[in-house]
């Protein structure tokens, strides 16, 4: 398992996890958030309540744009062979997977099974999302910890 927050408050570069096979970044693309749309950093940020999460985030302020869809792309030759992300806030995000075989499934339970990944080559990347009824960004995209299975 990895710690998602282990390296510490503060804007990541985008190959602090490369030593677990990924690299981490916001991805803006997919859900317009006001004043976020240049957001392609990771951080790790600690909550008024004291929980820490990896998020989203703008490159000079760890502590906005934490509704930017987060980037999880495992490294180039390494698909992932299952995949098991730990939200901060249960049931507030969605999780688009890329596999190698260039199919796309969206995962509501930010979980990919061995089997699955194994018939489709292993997971290329994920893209962790806000759930929203109606398209809006309005759950912070917050996580803490990752299980990743070698494709077998």
């Amino acid at each position: 398992m990895v710690d998602l927050t282990a390296p510490g408050d503060g804007v990541l570069p985008s190959d602090a996890f490369r030593d677990h096979g990924f690299l981490v970044s916001a991805d803006p693309g997919k859900i317009s958030v006001p004043g976020c749309e240049a957001a392609t950093a990771a951080a790790v940020f600690t909550d008024p309540d004291g929980r820490k999460f990896l998020t989203s985030s703008n490159a000079d302020d760890a502590g906005k744009c934490h509704s930017v869809p987060l980037m999880i792309d495992f490294l180039q030759g390494r698909p992932a062979g299952a995949v098991e992300l730990t939200p901060l806030t249960k049931d507030a995000l969605v999780m688009e997977v890329g596999y190698a075989d260039l199919s796309l499934s969206t995962e509501t339970t930010l979980t990919v099974r061995a089997d699955k990944a194994r018939a489709r080559g292993g997971v290329d990347y994920v893209l962790v999302r806000p759930k929203s009824a109606d398209g809006a960004a309005t759950a912070p995209v917050a996580l803490t910890s990752l299980r990743i299975a070698p494709l077998s």
